[in-house]
């Protein structure tokens, strides 16, 4: 949802500054040593506007020419895992912990969430964490990109995924728990929107075992004011996770569908995004043709008598036949 609308002058001032509007790196590096710093980063971190494959592997380059680049500041630090350097530099200044810079204008967290170097020798992305968490780093920092929400958050960039398929942190599992046990928020829209394209549910597992779909204090809520904008701008926990379901339903994403609704999604729920429209994970099953996944939402109980009239006889056949073969009468009289 875009952040521009007619809203109240404070709250229109913290839209502007949470927005970052992230771009790729030029195809030549400056000759300047504080813009090549620059540089590394814009090539090292997703931005989420146009990744290019060739970009990590032109920053590990970069740093492998150029290895002083990788404590230039304390931006460069959290990409690349100088944790030691970074130890030594949040004693002298602890306040760079919470100070924004390199080429998107981000905290040191986002830049380590966000990164994609992986760990070299001397250099532990994890350990780097450990430290920014201690020293006070905010688990739920984010921003918003291009003026856009939910927010692009620190859990966001290690779980990875998206439109063009960016990769996971290397670390991504163990730094996602790291934050959570900070306090990360696990209901994080952007987070399950960019991983749903792949069918790795790892990222659910995790989440799931911090809270996801559960109601709780979020810290972004409260930032964008906690009213009616707020509202309307973040769906619920439970409108996120109906969400997840209607696009495993209609992508044959038989595991996914079964652990959302072993965790009590509602099987007829409806979401909060238009493409769907008013549409049931089971009427998407069907009529996207997925039968096997019809079946386990007509198992869990959902309503099979909600037909979609724009399906086609073949694809209302096919399902149906599945869903005979697969039902039987439950002790209290439902069909399952």
């Amino acid at each position: 949802m875009s952040a521009d609308h007619t809203l109240p002058a404070e709250l229109s001032r913290f839209l502007a500054e949470r927005t970052r509007r992230p771009g790729p790196a030029g195809e030549d590096a400056p000759a300047d040593p504080a813009a090549r710093a620059e540089h590394l980063l814009q090539l090292a971190c997703l931005n989420y506007t146009r990744d290019r494959p060739g970009s990590i592997r032109r920053a590990r380059a970069l740093l492998a020419a150029e290895p002083e680049l990788a404590t230039a500041d304390v931006f460069t630090m959290a990409t690349t895992g100088a944790h030691e350097e970074l130890a030594r530099h949040l004693e002298d200044d602890p306040g760079a912990v919470h100070a924004s810079g390199g080429p998107f204008d981000w905290p040191p967290l986002l830049h380590l969430a966000y990164g994609r170097l992986g760990d070299g020798p001397g250099r532990s992305a994890v350990r780097t964490a450990e430290i920014l968490l201690a020293a006070g780093a905010d688990p739920d920092a984010g921003f918003l990109w291009n003026g856009e929400i939910p927010p692009f958050t620190a859990l966001t960039g290690v779980l990875g995924g998206g439109e063009q398929d960016q990769p996971p942190h290397p670390d991504a599992l163990t730094l996602a728990r790291m934050l959570l046990a900070a306090g990360a928020d696990p209901n994080d829209g952007q987070a399950l929107y960019n991983r749903m394209f792949r069918e790795d549910d790892s990222h659910l597992v995790l989440l799931f075992e911090h809270g996801l779909g559960e109601p709780k204090d979020s810290v972004w809520r409260r930032r964008l004011g906690d009213g009616s904008f707020a509202d309307a701008a973040l769906p619920t926990p439970q409108q996120m996770l109906t969400e997840q379901l209607r696009w495993a339903s209609g992508h044959g994403m038989l595991a996914r569908a079964r652990l959302l609704l072993e965790h009590g999604v509602d099987p007829d729920g409806r979401g909060h995004h238009p493409g769907y429209g008013d549409r049931t994970s089971y009427r998407i099953a069907v009529t996207s043709g997925f039968p096997e996944v019809a079946a386990l939402l007509a198992h869990a109980g959902a309503d099979t008598g909600a037909t979609d009239t724009a399906r086609t006889a073949h694809t209302a056949d096919t399902a149906d036949t599945a869903h005979s073969a697969r039902t039987t009468d439950a002790p209290d009289g439902r069909r399952e």
